[in-house]
C-alpha cells in the first residue's frame, strides 16, 4: 500500500473465512481458502491516528476481528477498531484512548500485547519514559452492542518490566482472565483479573519454574550482511484452553535461535511440559501458540 517499515513487528490471526495480517502501517485481510488478497491499506487509513505495532485477534466468543494500533512515540493513545460482524471488509467501530494519564503521564506506549475472553479485551505495554508496564482491561461488552461505544477502561500501572505481559486468548472460562510474562531466566510469572469489568482486580498467582533458557543470536539474513533482529526473551502470545495456558518465545539454541513453547498449569503453578523447536542449520525465531 506504498509504505514500509522495518521491523514489520508482524501479526495476524484467522476467522472463519478470512485471514487478517497487520504490520507496522499496513494491514490487510485475506481469503482464508484461496489466500486471494482482499484488502491491502495504510495503518492510518484504516484506524486514523495509528501507524504500528499492530495486533489482531478474532474475538471467537463474539464473532468479531479486534485490532489494536499505536503511533509509536508520536501519540500516546491506543487505536482500537472492532467489527460490526465475521466479516473483516465490513463495518468497524474506531475508537481510541489515552495511556499516558495519572503515574503514566509523559510517557509513551510501545509493544502492545492483545487477548480477550468473553467479556473483556486486555493489553499489557511498556510505558517508555516511565520504565514500568501497565495492564489495560478494557470492558467487551459496549463495543460489540447494537450502538457500539468505549466503556470503561481500566489501568494497572507501575507493574515491572518483563519484556512483554501476554493476555491469553481465552477458549472456555479460566475463571478469570490470565496473563503470562518471563520473570527471570528460570520463571514465568502468571497473573488473573477478575470481578465485574467496570471494577476488576488484578491479582499476582505467583511463578512457575522452567528450564533455564538464553538469549538467542540474531538470524542471518540471505544476500544481506545485516542480520534480522530475533528480539530477546520476551513472550510472543498465551492460549487459555482445557485448564492450562500456553505461550513461546525465541531462545538459543544450538548456537542459533530455536522456538520454546510452554504448557503451565495456572492452578497448581506447575510447568506440565516444554520443548524446542531447533535445528542444526536453521534459526526459528518469533513463534505463536
Amino acid at each position: 500500500a506504498g509504505s514500509n517499515s522495518y521491523p514489520p513487528d508482524t501479526h495476524g490471526a484467522a476467522g472463519p473465512t478470512q485471514v487478517m495480517v497487520v504490520v507496522n502501517r499496513n494491514v490487510a485481510v485475506y481469503d482464508k481458502s484461496t489466500g486471494a488478497e482482499l484488502m491491502n491499506v495504510n495503518a492510518g487509513s484504516f484506524l486514523p491516528g495509528s501507524n504500528g505495532d499492530p495486533r489482531v485477534v478474532f474475538d471467537q466468543h463474539s464473532g468479531r476481528w479486534i485490532v489494536l494500533f499505536t503511533d509509536f512515540s508520536a501519540s500516546e493513545h491506543f487505536f482500537l477498531a472492532v467489527s460490526a460482524t465475521s466479516d473483516a471488509m465490513g463495518t468497524w467501530f474506531k475508537t481510541s484512548f489515552d495511556t499516558a494519564v495519572g503515574s503514566n503521564a509523559g510517557c509513551w506506549p510501545d509493544y502492545p500485547t492483545l487477548g480477550v475472553d468473553a467479556n473483556g479485551i486486555y493489553s499489557a505495554v511498556y510505558m517508555v519514559g516511565c520504565n514500568t508496564m501497565t495492564i489495560f482491561a478494557i470492558d467487551k461488552a459496549p463495543l460489540v452492542a447494537a450502538s457500539p461505544s468505549l466503556g470503561t477502561v481500566t489501568a494497572f500501572r507501575l507493574l515491572p518490566y518483563e519484556g512483554a505481559i501476554q493476555p491469553c486468548h481465552t477458549w472456555g472460562d479460566s475463571g478469570g482472565q490470565l496473563f503470562v510474562s518471563r520473570r527471570t531466566s528460570s520463571r514465568l510469572k502468571l497473573r488473573q483479573l477478575t470481578g465485574p469489568m467496570t471494577a476488576p482486580t488484578l491479582v499476582d498467582l505467583g511463578d512457575v519454574i522452567i528450564p533455564v533458557v538464553a538469549t538467542a543470536p540474531n538470524a542471518p539474513a540471505k544476500g544481506s550482511q545485516t542480520p534480522l533482529n530475533t528480539i530477546d526473551l520476551r513472550l510472543m502470545n498465551s492460549v487459555y484452553r482445557n485448564g492450562r495456558v500456553y505461550t513461546a518465545h525465541t531462545t538459543y539454541a544450538g548456537g542459533r535461535s530455536g522456538c520454546t513453547w510452554y504448557e503451565l498449569d495456572p492452578v497448581s503453578l506447575t510447568l506440565i511440559q516444554s520443548g524446542t523447536v531447533a535445528d542444526p542449520s536453521l534459526y526459528y525465531f518469533f513463534p505463536g501458540v
